[in-house]
């Protein structure tokens, strides 16, 4: 049993991750579910109030734009993914850049660095930017930390991101090639 002033976190397959917050505000960071081999099958929000997306590929946020519109949930990504959001008829977008923070549901949300790519075909199979590959650092209420790393090849300010952060629990999803 939780208790009500923590929070819980659910990993929901591959990078997927759901965060209950005290209050019953329900954020996700990098929400994949449909086709998802390890998602749960069927499996649905009944509440979703924050979407946090690392990088523009389908196995990160593939359900972003249909789970934003459903619940009108509030999306943070980079400036640049957040404006295609927008065109794709997402209602609340906040685009940040690396090394910015900011706040949403109690949360304080820091936009870090990955080493990857970020981008995606659109329907004429055209290639689209999605802005920088990123990785966030969530302070959630009750002052735990989570790192969520998103895609990216090990690199040094990893290390910066322990020590001034300070990460109580770290996600690191691996996987492909």
């Amino acid at each position: 049993m939780n208790h009500p002033s923590t929070s819980k976190l659910t990993w929901l397959g591959h990078a997927t991750v759901r965060i209950d917050l005290p209050g019953g505000a329900v954020a996700v960071i990098d929400p994949w579910l449909t086709g998802n081999p390890s998602a749960p099958a069927g499996y649905e929000f009944e509440r979703l109030d924050l979407i946090l997306v690392t990088h523009a590929h389908s196995d990160h946020m593939a359900d972003a734009v249909p789970l934003a519109k459903r619940h009108d949930a509030l999306v943070i990504a980079t400036y640049d993914l957040c404006g295609w959001f927008a065109k794709q008829g997402v209602g609340r977008t906040s685009g940040m850049n690396l090394g910015g923070t900011q706040e949403a549901l109690g949360c304080t949300i820091t936009q870090v660095r990955a080493d990857h790519t970020s981008g995606f075909d659109d329907e004429e199979g055209r290639s689209v930017y999605g802005g920088v590959a990123s990785g966030f650092v969530v302070r959630l209420p009750g002052d735990f930390t989570l790192y969520h790393s998103g895609d990216t090849a090990l690199f040094t300010d990893m290390a910066m991101i322990g020590d001034l952060w300070r990460p109580d629990l770290a996600c690191l999803p691996i996987g492909g090639h």
